[in-house]
């Protein structure tokens, strides 16, 4: 049987207040029957391990992505900076190697902001059974150089926590602990859409770089060629191109994260 939501259900919802829609989140916790918690929960468990192992393998694709583009691109750019050494008139090689380089940076610094994304549901999701982020203590002093003073108040924060962490554990029904068993698994789900769509943007920010690269390099050779056949080279030509990767993988750069700030659509790879 498939769930469906009707957009009169939508249109209701998005007239309340978070504290309405938390209130009656709670309210299907209260109408649930005791004896659906425990087989609930052992599929909500297994969902949860089968969630995070796709987010890990999604997770993997998007850093080999990376990998495959440096493994690809560094050797190139070695090779076209050494030639350009010897042959220094060559200067198709120094944009080769300048556009390689624009291209291999800008997909780090997208692969770096994706991994520090500050997801928003964090602010909301209180799952402090799986998030140190909601029961420990923010105080804590952490290393990697801890001074005595230091040292002993982290052991003490650790074990204070630790009390706490179990009071709230033992003291809590199983339907509280059903909830945040249940509120982790919806976590994981929104997660796994961000890192499917990180993976799909960085994929494709790379082949696209790829694509521009390839295009200077060509067009590099056929502009040297053409002037070298006509004229001695004139040294402004040189700075007018030795611009053009700069200026196509800016131009892409912005690009793209313009488009990347558009919503997600739900449905989206």
């Amino acid at each position: 049987m498939t769930l469906i939501i009707s957009n009169k259900e939508n249109e209701d919802l998005s007239k309340l207040s978070e504290d309405d829609l938390f209130d009656k989140i709670n309210l299907c916790f209260d109408e649930l029957d005791p004896n659906r918690i425990k087989s609930l929960n052992e599929e909500t468990l297994k969902m949860i391990d089968h969630v995070n192992g796709r987010i890990m393998h999604t997770e993997v694709r998007r850093r080999n992505a990376l990998t495959l583009l440096f493994t690809i691109s560094s050797p190139l750019l070695g090779v076209s900076v050494t030639a350009f050494i010897f042959f220094p008139i060559q200067y198709w090689l120094l944009f080769s190697a300048s556009s390689l380089f624009l291209g291999m940076l800008f997909s780090l610094i997208l692969y770096i902001k994706q991994s520090n994304f500050d997801y928003p549901f964090k602010e909301k999701a209180n799952t402090w059974r799986w998030f140190y982020h909601y029961i420990l203590n923010t105080e804590t002093p952490i290393g990697p150089y801890l001074d005595k003073e230091a040292r002993n108040k982290s052991i003490r924060n650790y074990i204070e926590d630790l009390y706490k962490y179990t009071k709230l554990t033992l003291g809590s029904p199983e339907k509280e602990l059903f909830k945040q068993n249940l509120f982790q698994l919806f976590l994981l789900l929104n997660n796994e859409k961000y890192k499917a769509r990180f993976f799909h943007q960085l994929s494709k920010f790379i082949r696209s770089n790829i694509l521009i690269s390839v295009i200077i390099v060509f067009l590099s050779i056929l502009i040297f060629a053409f002037y070298s056949s006509i004229a001695e080279f004139n040294e402004s030509i040189y700075w007018i191109l030795i611009s053009l990767p700069l200026t196509f993988h800016i131009i892409y750069f912005f690009h793209s994260k313009c488009r990347y700030k558009r919503p997600l659509s739900i449905h989206s790879n």
